[in-house]
């Protein structure tokens, strides 16, 4: 199980490289399928994970980058058409860029649940972003959804700061690696994981 909750988050990931290309081979309807199907994945590979108690670093890491990659993918294709995602754009930027810089000085970094709400209005965001894009629903729609989006992305913004300064004495312990051996133990162990968070 652990395997194909891992390869659900990495293939997210490749997938979303090649998005902008299907964009401009599939319908319109296809697209935005495509779309949804991956961002319930998101949701999907977490609840697989903790589920069958299979999390792992490696899954983890993975399913931040897919998640990002997705995001910001998508809303810069987008941002050339509907400028107040470029708003929506930076302000996922600045949040990623704060995770990635209090990771790097180990500290407990975790979901918090705004963030999980952050996440669902961005993508409902997006995918609005696109209907609009493909002429089917009005800028005033996606506009509303953009503001509501950067209110809630000031809040998580917010809240991670708050969260990781309450973590600033909890650090996680560095990882020594030794061998191929010990850096397939940190990446994949779900005991590991689960003691490091």
């Amino acid at each position: 199980m652990k395997i194909f909750v891992n390869l659900i988050t990495t293939s997210r990931f490749i997938y979303t490289l090649i998005l902008p290309i299907l964009q401009m081979r599939i319908s319109n309807r296809a697209f935005i399928i495509n779309l949804i199907i991956l961002f319930l994945t998101d949701t999907i590979d977490g609840l697989l994970a903790r589920r069958f108690r299979v999390q792992t670093f490696y899954g983890s890491l993975m399913d931040t980058i897919a998640d990002k990659t997705l995001s910001v993918v998508l809303l810069v294709i987008l941002t050339e058409h509907i400028q107040i995602l470029s708003v929506v754009l930076l302000a996922e930027i600045l949040i990623a860029l704060l995770n990635s810089f209090e990771m790097l000085r180990r500290k407990r970094t975790k979901s918090i649940i705004i963030g999980k709400i952050k996440m669902w209005f961005l993508a409902i965001t997006i995918v609005a972003g696109y209907l609009k894009y493909f002429n089917i629903v009005s800028i005033e729609i996606v506009n509303v959804l953009c503001i509501i989006t950067i209110v809630i992305q000031i809040v998580t913004f917010v809240s991670y700061i708050k969260y990781l300064e309450s973590q600033k004495n909890n650090l996680r312990e560095k990882p020594k690696i030794k061998s191929i051996k010990d850096l397939k133990y940190i990446l994949f162990d779900t005991d590991f994981y689960l003691n490091s968070i």
